[in-house]
């Protein structure tokens, strides 16, 4: 009876967050850096027991909001992002 307790029990869910940045990775590498040691501090490791969608919006707001919507097409768990125009993109 233990083995079947043992191959109906599922690994836990890997969450998917997706980070979606106003600017170019070189222009926010260190929001990407302080983002992932505040994950790590919490027990987030990356690629272990999170996956991490970076996406960026090159400073461009049409550019943004193609972003969010791909980002809601591809199912992530949830979209972190730090902008007014990130935000309403997200919303929308």
């Amino acid at each position: 009876m233990a083995s079947l307790a043992a191959d109906a029990q599922q690994a836990p869910k890997i969450a998917k967050v997706a980070v979606l940045f106003p600017s170019n990775p070189a222009a926010t590498a260190h929001l990407n850096e302080a983002f992932k040691q505040g994950l790590r501090e919490r027990g987030y490791v990356e690629e272990q027991n999170i996956i991490l969608e970076r996406r960026y919006g090159e400073a461009r707001v049409e550019r943004i909001s193609d972003v969010a919507a791909e980002l809601v097409r591809i199912k992530v768990d949830v979209i972190v992002t730090a902008t007014d125009p990130g935000i309403a993109a997200v919303k929308q």
